[in-house]
């Protein structure tokens, strides 16, 4: 290819790149696609575990929240890698059952990896101001980035996340139950945790959360 061929090339990249959205909103699409198929597996499952069946309840909230808040939410960048390994803890279960080997080992990665979904019905909650109430509590450590909305939960270990109650987000540290929240009683720290916004670059309407 010549210089003059080489360059055209290259400025055909840059304003796919820089200005057709399709690519992008594609990739969008396939992930939540391919939530929507995990759904309908696990809801057709019979040996389905309590953890999925967890994930179902969450799965049926977002699916009846702000639909606006949860594009959000699972617009971040986390989403096709949850979909990516939640695909290949699905293939490796149904291996392990073909097999009858490995099945109780198989079953508990999908149900860890399940348990992560909470973190984008967490974000689609707080995006949109709505209650949530976690079955089970989301035990992660901090920091904590909540997905698409800028928040980031700061402190110095973990953090039990039981939902949210409009104004912030209700978390356990060593028994004690905490609010935190911007517009929380208590101001966006406690004496165990903070909650501090993240620098973004793009539109205000499409950040991206850095």
């Amino acid at each position: 290819m010549d210089k003059a061929a080489q360059r055209t090339g290259e400025a055909d990249v840059d304003r796919w790149l820089w200005t057709d959205d399709g690519p992008f909103e594609s990739c969008h699409r396939q992930t939540a696609t391919a939530l929507v198929a995990i759904a309908k597996v696990i809801g057709r499952d019979r040996a389905a575990t309590r953890d999925q069946s967890e994930f179902l309840t969450l799965f049926d909230k977002a699916a009846g929240g702000d639909a606006g808040a949860f594009t959000r939410a699972w617009g971040s960048p986390g989403a096709r890698s949850w979909v990516n390994r939640a695909m290949d803890l699905f293939e490796a279960l149904g291996r392990a059952r073909r097999s009858n080997e490995g099945i109780a080992a198989a079953t508990a990665a999908l149900d860890q990896h399940l348990d992560h979904f909470k973190r984008f019905v967490l974000a689609q909650h707080v995006l949109s101001g709505a209650d949530l109430a976690f079955e089970s509590p989301y035990s992660c450590e901090l920091p904590f980035l909540i997905p698409g909305t800028g928040w980031r939960i700061e402190g110095p270990a973990e953090i039990d996340i039981l939902g949210t109650d409009g104004t912030g987000v209700r978390g356990s540290v060593d028994g004690e139950v905490l609010l935190l929240g911007p517009q929380s009683p208590n101001g966006s720290r406690t004496s165990h945790l903070g909650l501090t916004k993240v620098p973004s670059v793009g539109p205000e309407n499409e950040p991206i959360f850095l």
